[in-house]
């Protein structure tokens, strides 16, 4: 995989991640119990949109700051609207993978 490829391809995950972490966040607006997990993804869009990052390190920080699962408690078990918790998770397992895939080749 070239760099040239893998930030193209970073790009369009960014852009898919973000939109579905705003879906999520306007969802957690509407549920005042669910503001500590609005935090969270405030700090994944905040690692999406870091600049001093290259793609594939803003896909890493917003991604592990996603990884809440392994117990109980992660955002996978709140009773979120199914089509926002659907699309965040497709987001962030394609943008986890590409992110790891890009970090096992060397591109950073």
């Amino acid at each position: 995989m070239s760099k040239n490829h893998a930030g193209k391809q970073a790009d369009q995950l960014i852009q898919r991640l973000s939109i579905e972490i705003e879906r999520t966040l306007a969802h957690c607006k509407k549920h005042r119990e669910l503001k500590s997990w609005g935090e969270r993804f405030s700090s994944a869009k905040e690692a999406l949109n870091d600049r001093k990052q290259t793609p594939v390190g803003r896909l890493a920080g917003a991604c592990s700051r996603l990884n809440v699962f392994g117990g109980m408690g992660s955002w996978s078990d709140l009773c979120l609207d199914h089509s926002v918790l659907e699309g965040l998770y497709s987001a962030y397992e394609a943008a986890n993978r590409y992110y790891q895939e890009c970090w096992q080749s060397g591109i950073r």
